[in-house]
């Protein structure tokens, strides 16, 4: 179960005049294994990956949370929750 988002969702959920809501509706991305979300910032392409987002409905504890990467096809990271 993924879903993947189009170019435009990261640039609305970073942007101060909001509008992301509008690409989830319809879907309930907490049910979903995987989610998608492709970044372009300054010309160069980067992918999201966000692993088990219901996860972070559940539970509270750092171990459960959801896991984030992001990969720009040279130098991947995991974003670890705090």
């Amino acid at each position: 179960r993924i879903h993947t988002f189009n170019c435009f969702f990261y640039k609305r959920l970073i942007s101060k005049k909001g509008g992301a809501e509008r690409f989830t509706r319809g879907v309930d991305v907490f049910t979903k294994d995987l989610l998608f979300v492709p970044i372009n910032e300054a010309l160069h392409w980067y992918l999201g990956v966000i692993v088990n987002p219901g996860n972070s409905l559940n539970s509270k504890e750092v171990e459960s949370a959801p896991e984030i990467f992001v990969s720009d096809g040279e130098d991947d990271e995991e974003i670890k929750p705090k």
